[in-house]
């Protein structure tokens, strides 16, 4: 008994000094620290007992990174694809965006790696679009413009099922890519991906 102690007490010392030389390097920093002690013991189970590959990967700080692939499809052409791949017929905002003029399409090929940066990082009362660009911004990410297309909502959609989106942790995500105007000429559509206004996907720099 007091053998197996010893053994457990010698391997948390070691821990702690990799630890500590960790925090020294650079290669862990304290608020890393912080969320894994604040993850529930079935999180962290999770998370160290190896499981089937999943198709993304979590940070320790929650950012949520994967890939998808261009096709290239106009707005029209998309949403048909959609259908045609068993996906309910899009709502009628949904349906404004495929239509609309302002509506970007991807590189056809081209592989854009994404990030999500989940709600729980931003207080309820400051998720607003303007400090989630920000929080973007903060961490060299890219959204909007030419780097993160219109496409970029669907390809989501067509790449992750409700259940890997909830996986993920997420009810339901928001692509930040430009603007597009509404019927009445406001600029407030962007393609909402299935299962909360919690999220922000942008792609990565470099």
């Amino acid at each position: 008994m007091s053998k197996n102690i010893g053994v457990d007490a010698a391997k948390l010392a070691g821990l702690q000094i990799d630890q500590n030389q960790k925090l020294r390097n650079g290669q862990m920093t304290i608020r890393q620290m912080e969320w894994w002690l604040l993850q529930t013991a079935e999180t962290r189970e999770n998370l160290v007992v190896s499981k089937p590959a999943r198709r993304w990967t979590v940070d320790l700080d929650g950012i949520i990174r994967f890939s998808v692939t261009g096709l290239g499809l106009s707005g029209p052409e998309m949403e048909k694809h959609l259908v045609a791949e068993g996906h309910e017929m899009p709502d009628s905002t949904t349906r404004q965006i495929f239509h609309s003029p302002d509506y970007v399409p991807c590189e056809k090929g081209k592989v854009y790696n994404l990030a999500v940066i989940p709600g729980k990082l931003l207080s309820d009362d400051s998720r607003t679009t303007e400090n989630i660009r920000k929080e973007g911004d903060h961490r060299n990410m890219i959204h909007g413009g030419e780097n993160l297309p219109t496409e970029i909502g669907a390809l989501i959609r067509l790449n992750f099922t409700n259940k890997e989106i909830e996986q993920m942790g997420l009810n339901w995500l928001t692509t930040m890519h430009e603007p597009i105007e509404d019927s009445d000429g406001d600029p407030g559509l962007a393609l909402r991906e299935s299962a909360r206004w919690q999220v922000l996907v942008a792609c990565e720099l470099g």
